[in-house]
């Protein structure tokens, strides 16, 4: 495969280092830390859009996307070593953390020694990078007890914060918790989008005046902010 005159001349990146990435795409997969790294330099050099190094490699902008999502582990690349992983669990791995990243390694060496394989790759990965890492973000928010949530309504209206519809939305959300179900992932992306309002409108922080220092502490730890 060769780089078009057309994906090279005219206003965009350079012919040489649009052929950086494409000869960094082509090379060896393994070992494969390694082709991560060059493929990542070869892009952010090339200043190419996703979707165009996509097509020059005959790729998709998912992939392309995936690869350099790996290289931001960084350090902890090597720990994938040299072998390549399935593509399907290219993003599920990038989003690790140091100690999911090793979990997942490893119960990817054992599916592979299946045979044939008992489940598939993303889900193995999956499942042990919930062992290994606990709760995600996600599952803390749609499971916070319920006074939570109707607690959090009532910080929005003394603060002036939040429409009325998202200060009624906690109040069902709150109802919904104390009937023993999660919020679904479309609630759950909301309530997220709330707390982070919230937090940053200091109705929820480290030192609230407000005598409900329990509440505010269940929810930076949750949201991963208690230190912001």
């Amino acid at each position: 495969m060769t780089v078009s005159e057309h994906e090279t001349s005219g206003q965009g990146p350079e012919p040489g280092t649009v052929l950086g990435f494409v000869d960094a795409w082509r090379l060896p997969r393994e070992p494969f830390d390694r082709w991560v790294r060059q493929v990542s330099r070869g892009y952010y050099e090339s200043h190419l859009s996703l979707e165009r190094a996509a097509r020059i490699v005959r790729s998709t902008p998912a992939e392309v996307d995936a690869a350099l999502k790996l290289a931001t582990l960084e350090e902890d690349l090597g720990v994938l070593g040299e072998r390549m992983p399935p593509l399907t669990t290219w993003f599920l791995l990038a989003e690790a953390t140091h100690d999911g990243l090793v979990a997942a390694v490893k119960a990817l060496d054992e599916w592979d020694q299946q045979r044939p394989p008992k489940a598939p790759p993303s889900r193995v990965v999956l499942e042990a990078r919930q062992e290994a890492e606990g709760p995600s973000t996600d599952e803390r928010v749609a499971t916070l007890d319920s006074k939570v949530f109707s607690h959090l309504a009532g910080k929005a209206r003394q603060y002036d914060l939040l429409s009325p519809k998202a200060r009624k939305f906690l109040v069902d959300a709150s109802k919904r918790r104390r009937g023993g179900q999660p919020l679904t992932p479309r609630q759950t992306a909301w309530a997220k989008a709330l707390l982070r309002e919230l937090i940053d409108g200091g109705a929820v922080r480290p030192d609230s005046p407000d005598g409900d220092q329990p509440v505010c502490d269940a929810v930076l730890e949750v949201m991963d902010a208690g230190s912001r």
